[in-house]
């Protein structure tokens, strides 16, 4: 067994640190878990719904069939204070009336912002929707505000995850093949 000495570079093991490193990254990135928590698209900001301001975000960004996760952030639009308790309904239906309209209660504890009423919908055809978040706090005020959401097709493996794969390959693999292609021409 070869020892370095202390303050040496050990350029295998940098290289297999590196590796595992690089792997663990592409891992994360293919298979990370789809949540809007704020991350998406914001749709509304601070608008008026009654007595209330929504700011409400979508995710996946851009969105496509499958589940689509609405998430609203809503307060009182007089002193700007988060509503704790309400019944909160969203509504997701076609624009051109062709299919059916889905509702979802939105519940608060799903992300780390407890502040935020979250609701996932599966909209199955693509399609211009209308997402209508309707509220009602304790003392019985309500509200609505909507938006439009374009919902294109799951077109499935998303090809950009290939890059992190052909960049390891670069940084990687091609330095320890050519390395290794070298030694064995100097032996000879």
């Amino acid at each position: 067994m070869k020892r370095t000495t202390p303050g040496k570079f050990n350029k295998r093991a940098h290289a297999s640190l590196l590796a595992a490193c690089m792997a663990a990254v592409i891992l994360l990135v293919i298979f990370q878990p789809a949540s809007a928590h704020t991350e998406g698209k914001m749709q509304l900001s601070a608008e008026p719904a009654g007595p209330f301001k929504m700011t409400v975000f979508s995710s996946p960004d851009p969105a496509v069939t499958g589940d689509i996760h609405i998430a609203a952030l809503i307060f009182v639009a007089d002193d700007a204070r988060p509503v704790l308790d309400a019944d909160v309904l969203v509504t997701v239906e076609p624009v051109d009336g062709e299919g059916p309209s889905q509702e979802s209660q939105a519940v608060q504890g799903y992300s780390e912002n407890k502040l935020l009423f979250e609701a996932i919908i599966d909209v199955s055809a693509p399609g211009l929707y209308e997402v209508s978040i309707a509220v009602e706090d304790a003392d019985g005020q309500s509200g609505q505000a909507s938006f439009e959401l374009e919902v294109s097709p799951d077109e499935g493996f998303n090809w950009l995850y290939i890059i992190p794969v052909i960049i390891v390959v670069l940084i990687v693999v091609v330095p320890i093949v050519f390395r290794m292609s070298r030694r064995g021409t100097s032996q000879v």
